[in-house]
């Protein structure tokens, strides 16, 4: 995507991040997102003013329950009130009807310590997934669109000649 409106992210990449010390919860289908967290290089202060950051993407609608802030058309933070709440709900929807797949992207400034260095309990070393659940702020919402693999017409040809009925289910 970053790509796509011409900035260079690998360069951005280098620029702002280390290559080590990245903590990254991975694509979960339960939490239907993944995280990853930074730490800035040059000490880049965030709005916590610590240099690390939580940066999160994945389902629209699990991204959105988790933000309570979003970044308006001018790049500025606003709160998300009910009103707000609801119309990125309804861009969702629109998102859906045209059969592309929503995505939402969100950040939040961690501040020093904050699930300790490496979001672990301390107990049971198990990664801490707490921090993602609230006060993100949301940076956009997106629509992808899921591209058919070449085999997939072919395999549903032959389950509809084979008699498998397909229903279409949604929900969690």
């Amino acid at each position: 995507m970053m790509q796509q409106i011409g900035h260079d992210y690998v360069g951005m990449r280098e620029q702002l991040l280390p290559k080590k010390d990245l903590i990254r919860f991975p694509f979960d289908s339960t939490r239907k997102r993944m995280t990853t967290m930074v730490e800035y290089k040059d000490n880049i202060p965030t709005e916590t003013g610590y240099f690390r950051r939580m940066h999160t993407k994945g389902a629209a609608e699990k991204i959105l329950e988790t933000c309570s802030h979003y970044l308006d058309s001018n790049g500025e933070k606003q709160p998300i009130d009910d009103v707000t709440q609801k119309k990125l709900l309804a861009e969702i929807d629109k998102l859906a009807v045209q059969a592309l797949r929503a995505i939402a992207f969100a950040y939040k400034d961690l501040t020093d310590g904050q699930n300790g260095k490496d979001h672990k309990d301390l107990e049971t070393g198990q990664k801490v997934y707490e921090v993602e659940k609230f006060d993100n702020t949301l940076i956009c919402i997106a629509g992808i669109k899921d591209i058919i693999r070449p085999e997939v017409p072919t395999a549903v040809k032959k389950c509809k000649n084979a008699g498998v009925r397909v229903r279409m289910v949604t929900g969690d």
